[in-house]
């Protein structure tokens, strides 16, 4: 007989996971203002990115102009995943507080990761993605694989895939897994050879 968390169609516990946030922005103080604004709503951060020019695509460039910088921030509560859709549209109303003259000054993507994956939020539907609730959606963006880091997926997003991001995601993972006293529960059999 299999373990229970292994029986087929047996319930399982939710995963640990915490929050993180992606955030586009071309004024540092619209960087400090946001962050401001996230650890009030999501508590602590426990890490954050370096600032390093974002120049994967010409998407934000109409609405916030050239020389746009990214960085990332990792939050220190414990998550609860089922939060994603309220936290991503906490974060869009967020941007538009923020906005000026109806042009957004910074763009927030919230997501989260595990032990076994990182998961994003976003209001932009296609093939990959899971319809939640309130026009957002869900994709699991890197899963993590044997060998020791996330990999991305054919969709992954071209910045997710890179040094800055993934570097940071797995500096996030190795401190989910403190926080769960190193109990990486991932059996074999879900991480992808």
């Amino acid at each position: 007989m299999l373990p229970k968390r292994q029986r087929a169609g047996s319930v399982v516990h939710k995963e640990e996971a915490l929050l993180f946030t992606g955030l586009l922005y071309v004024s540092m103080n619209s960087y400090l203002v946001s962050r401001d604004l996230l650890i009030d709503a999501f508590g602590p951060a426990i890490i954050e990115s370096d600032e390093y020019t974002w120049d994967f695509s010409k998407y934000y460039s109409m609405e916030m102009g050239s020389g746009i910088k990214r960085r990332f921030i990792l939050f220190d509560t414990p998550y609860d995943v089922q939060q994603i859709s309220d936290t991503k549209l906490k974060t869009i109303e967020m941007e538009w507080c923020l906005s000026d003259k109806g042009k957004r000054t910074v763009n927030i993507d919230p997501g989260y990761l595990t032990l076994a994956k990182v998961v994003l939020a976003t209001t932009k539907n296609y093939s990959h993605r899971i319809y939640l609730k309130d026009g957002i959606y869900a994709e699991v963006t890197l899963t993590f694989k044997r060998g020791g880091s996330y990999e991305p997926h054919m969709y992954t997003y071209r910045d997710y895939t890179e040094g800055v991001a993934r570097d940071f995601l797995a500096r996030g993972r190795d401190i989910l897994l403190q926080k769960t006293n190193g109990n990486d529960d991932l059996r074999q059999d879900d991480l992808q050879q």
